[in-house]
């Protein structure tokens, strides 16, 4: 699918198992994360859900991954309850940017965009990364301070 961020893989492209909708969900964040792979590691949604099939999920837990060179491939569906932060997994959209640290310039780019886009469906959610929502100590996924993007401050409820 072409849109103002590039093209979107979709499901249907790589996953066969495509589940049945849940009910309509209230969405109050955008929860970022990494891979946590190298940088030299290019995965993709299609090894993300391998590795959370391995550890019992019901397929791969984000919402939205963004690749290394800035492709955006879809995840689970946005109305199906996400497997990436517990405490908030029935209220949030999970977007996980492949490796670790802070996003590079072409998956900065596709990040920008897709927030811009989620926000005009869901006004009042708020971007924070997955530590900003974890038991504390937990994590420190994504490895920075989402506001360190300085336009993450311009999504939510508060403008």
């Amino acid at each position: 699918m072409k849109t103002p961020f590039g093209t979107i893989v979709g499901r249907r492209k790589w996953d066969k198992a495509m589940l049945s909708p849940k009910a309509n969900r209230r969405i109050k964040y955008f929860v970022l994360h990494h891979s946590a792979t190298p940088p030299a590691h290019d995965i993709d949604a299609t090894e993300i859900h391998a590795w959370h099939m391995e550890r019992g999920f019901d397929g791969i837990g984000y919402n939205y991954v963004v690749l290394l060179n800035g492709q955006l491939q879809h995840g689970r569906p946005e109305y199906w309850v996400g497997a990436h932060a517990k405490e908030v997994n029935t209220e949030s959209i999970g977007i996980c940017v492949v490796g670790t640290g802070l996003p590079n310039g072409a998956q900065e780019a596709t990040l920008h965009d897709l927030l811009f886009a989620l926000a005009q469906r869901y006004p009042e959610a708020k971007v924070v990364g997955h530590r900003d929502v974890a038991e504390e100590g937990h994590t420190e996924c994504p490895g920075y301070d989402v506001t360190d993007l300085g336009w993450v401050t311009a999504i939510g409820p508060e403008h």
